[in-house]
């Protein structure tokens, strides 16, 4: 039997969540990292190496492929569903599309995903180059319809759910980013109970019917949200 050498790789993150939470600002702290600025959302985190703000599809690809030849070490992507923005925009003028509702049977989106794939391909050849490919995102509610369980609520990718659902499979973590909240009986009405948040930024890592999330680090199901959690994950 022949077994393949172990290589060292990089590797693919996702972390989503809403705005503000402080995506951008934990991303700011990898080491060696540069960002491709796609929603100019960077304006007040000093320090960092980023893109201009980019406006078309093959620029950003264009920047992803200069990552390989770059001294970095991480690319961080800010934000995926913008790039989803800009890929619907690319085809939309590209084919004289009206919107991605243009083609039946979700045509658009069908196409749409076959650039997806290619830009899953370039993940691959960044992680096993060794390097690093963390995206950001931000968070949507959806309602989920199990066959077995009545329908509930869920915090997942701000994106087309089939797009979503390839991208955090090609990834070695999906770190969902929100304010701690704890559930309190009022003081009023015992049977009554109250949502109140701690103000404790963290992250969950492990799937929950509430939200998406994974990894493959062996992370505790909730870290906080700080440098912490890129020492363990080796960013």
């Amino acid at each position: 039997m022949l077994l393949q050498e172990e290589i060292k790789t990089g590797v693919a993150i996702l972390i989503y969540g809403t705005s503000g939470i402080g995506k951008s600002t934990l991303c700011s702290l990898i080491k060696n990292s540069v960002f491709i600025d796609l929603e100019n959302g960077l304006r007040n985190i000093k320090g960092i190496k980023k893109t201009k703000v980019l406006k078309k599809w093959p620029e950003f690809k264009e920047h992803l492929r200069d990552f390989f030849k770059s001294e970095f070490d991480t690319v961080v992507i800010d934000s995926i569903d913008f790039l989803e923005n800009l890929l619907h925009k690319h085809l939309c003028e590209t084919n004289n599309w009206k919107s991605m509702s243009q083609l039946p049977f979700g045509g658009c989106f069908a196409i749409a995903h076959t650039y997806w794939l290619e830009i899953l391909e370039i993940v691959d050849s960044i992680v096993m180059s060794n390097k690093n490919i963390v995206f950001i995102g931000h968070s949507i509610i959806k309602r989920m319809e199990a066959p077995d369980q009545d329908g509930f609520d869920k915090y997942t990718v701000k994106m087309n759910q089939k797009h979503a659902t390839d991208i955090c499979a090609k990834m070695d973590a999906v770190l969902f980013a929100q304010l701690e909240t704890i559930v309190k009986t009022d003081r009023v009405d015992e049977e009554r109970l109250r949502a109140i948040t701690t103000g404790k930024r963290i992250l969950r890592t492990n799937e929950a019917p509430a939200y998406l999330a994974k990894n493959r680090f062996n992370l505790l199901p909730t870290e906080p949200l700080d440098g912490s959690i890129l020492t363990k994950i080796g960013l």
